[in-house]
């Protein structure tokens, strides 16, 4: 994503007009009156992989990452109105639904396929499913150094409700969760609509 497509989805270089009101000037998002961060969290696990019989549960960071975040916010996942999750491969997705939440450890497959099975009629319907609404690196690819971007992006957009056909009903907050390396970084943060 270059300047420019900040600049025209999120009107980014105009933080706030002189009477504080927001303002379609100032681009479409700033007209909604924005998102704010209510928590986020970072982790770190190992910068390579181990090697395969080293490989435990205490090298993926997304966990403690989401932790972080949800004790910040003061949130439970059950107060997330839509997700942003990275999803560079389906392993990391898998590992990313469980690390917040959306299913226990070791069952985030089983979720997956159960979501897959309500849409098996062809007909997409973001409410019922509020995860990468827009798609996922998954399905538009991973542009280095800015994928978690989108997430932030289609977040604002949610939670603005300005995601056109991709719009879920009703969102007040969004979490986006980022990673870098092989699950050896993980930042998360957790983005709402402002209450003033």
């Amino acid at each position: 994503a270059d300047s420019a497509f900040m600049d025209d989805r999120l009107g980014h270089d105009a933080l706030s007009s002189e009477n504080g009101i927001p303002s379609a000037a100032l681009g479409p998002f700033a007209a909604t009156g924005g998102a704010v961060v209510l928590g986020g969290g970072e982790a770190s696990g190992a910068l390579y992989p181990p090697e395969p019989s080293a490989i435990t549960e205490s090298i993926f960071s997304c966990e403690e990452a989401a932790r972080a975040a949800y004790s910040e916010a003061q949130l439970t996942p059950s107060d997330i109105d839509w997700w942003g999750l990275y999803d560079c491969f389906p392993i990391c997705f898998v590992r990313a639904v469980e690390a917040v939440g959306l299913a226990p450890r070791s069952r985030g497959g089983a979720w997956v396929e159960t979501m897959h099975g309500m849409s098996a009629d062809g007909t997409y319907r973001p409410s019922a499913l509020p995860v990468n609404t827009h798609g996922g690196l998954l399905a538009f690819g991973a542009p280095w150094e800015v994928p978690a971007m989108y997430n932030i992006i289609e977040a604002c957009e949610q939670i603005t409700g300005t995601a056109a056909q991709r719009q879920v009903e009703g969102v007040r907050r969004a979490l986006v969760y980022g990673n870098g390396g092989i699950f050896s970084h993980s930042a998360v943060a957790i983005l709402a609509k402002p209450v003033d």
